[in-house]
């Protein structure tokens, strides 16, 4: 059972449940220093599993992450001009 919360309280709570692993990266993991990094991913190891292409050779025009990073360049090389 959730404590008692007000509408904008349950919003945040539930986006940040069900925000996927390349947001909660962006949002909480990029920023942090190599070695908290490194920390993070060995204890989590199935953290970006989604994301992940098992096959030898990587498909990068079907990569849901790389096709992200893609447009984050994107919109930052538009907002320099």
């Amino acid at each position: 059972m959730l404590p008692d919360m007000n509408y904008e309280q349950k919003k945040k709570f539930w986006n940040f449940v069900y925000m996927d692993d390349f947001e909660f990266f962006y949002k909480f993991i990029a920023d942090l220093s190599d070695e908290e990094q490194i920390r993070f991913f060995e204890e989590t190891p199935d953290f970006l599993s989604d994301y992940l292409n098992n096959n030898e050779a990587a498909d990068l025009e079907e990569d849901v992450i790389y096709q992200r990073i893609m447009k984050e360049i994107s919109q930052l090389s538009e907002s320099d001009r």
